[in-house]
């Protein structure tokens, strides 16, 4: 059976009594010159994984959603750090373990390409019984585009109160939102960055996710195989991430994944 979809004209329908969270797809319409896109329910958003050495950015993230659903004040999340390094997983574990039949959340996710649509949702949602966090992964923002602009409505508000049923979480690989890289020849360009830095400051929770040093990734390779490494074992880790160019988390799970197997 086929799942319905819903575009920006029947969204005001969606059955958020019976289903927790959604996607917004978007597809490039050559007839138009713009996107077009439709959302659509997500099924299967729950997740039993283990997250080894995040335990204080979990417990942050937890509490601050639970302040939510609460209805205590409650900040705008942005979990930030180096590629792999398990941003989005935290995000994912925290938020799927709040989705059952006696919680009011409620979750959207755009992706970043479409954070136009933010006033939309922000104005087809506010007035709704739920409680909504609209997630964005692998945020980044260049100066050159206007996308961040949509964002402000949600964070700051504007002569509209600011909704108290939606908080915005995203991922970063760069604290400050910025692109790594941009044009700086205008003076405009510049303005444009110093408004985006100053919007990075309004996520009132910023968490840090860092790369592993040499022993820090072969204890957690040693903690994910469940057994002490011998050093034909740790000659094969740290070589595989040298070749990965990191000592990401990401990157120990995949390297214990292939060992599993006896593929390396």
């Amino acid at each position: 059976m086929i799942p319905p979809f819903y575009n920006l004209s029947t969204f005001s329908s969606f059955p958020w009594e019976s289903e927790f969270a959604c996607i917004y797809r978007h597809i490039p319409s050559q007839e138009y010159g713009h996107f077009s896109g439709y959302f659509k329910a997500i099924k299967d958003f729950h997740r039993d994984f283990a997250l080894i050495g995040l335990d204080s950015q979990l417990n942050a993230l937890s509490k601050n959603t639970q302040a939510f659903i609460n209805g205590k004040k409650s900040s705008h999340a942005l979990l930030w750090g180096a590629r792999g390094c398990g941003k989005s997983s935290c995000l994912q574990l925290v938020l799927s373990s709040f989705l059952h039949k006696d919680s009011p959340l409620r979750i959207i996710e755009l992706p970043m390409e479409c954070l136009y649509l933010v006033g939309f949702v922000q104005d087809v949602v506010r007035e709704l019984p739920y409680k909504f966090i609209i997630v964005c992964d692998d945020l980044s923002l260049s100066p050159n585009e206007n996308s961040y602009k949509s964002l402000k409505s949600v964070l700051e508000g504007s002569f509209e109160n600011k909704p108290t049923n939606i908080l915005f979480y995203t991922t970063s690989n760069q604290r400050h939102l910025i692109a790594e890289s941009y044009p700086q020849d205008t003076l405009h360009l510049n303005d444009a960055k110093d408004e985006i830095l100053s919007l990075s400051d309004r996520f009132g929770l910023a968490l840090g996710f860092y790369t592993l040093g040499r022993l820090e990734f072969l204890d957690l390779v040693a903690e994910l195989l469940n057994t002490p490494l011998d050093e034909e074992t740790k000659r094969k880790a740290l070589q595989f991430s040298t070749l990965k160019g990191s000592n990401a988390p990401r990157i120990a799970q995949e390297f214990c994944t292939l060992y599993h197997n006896k593929i390396i």
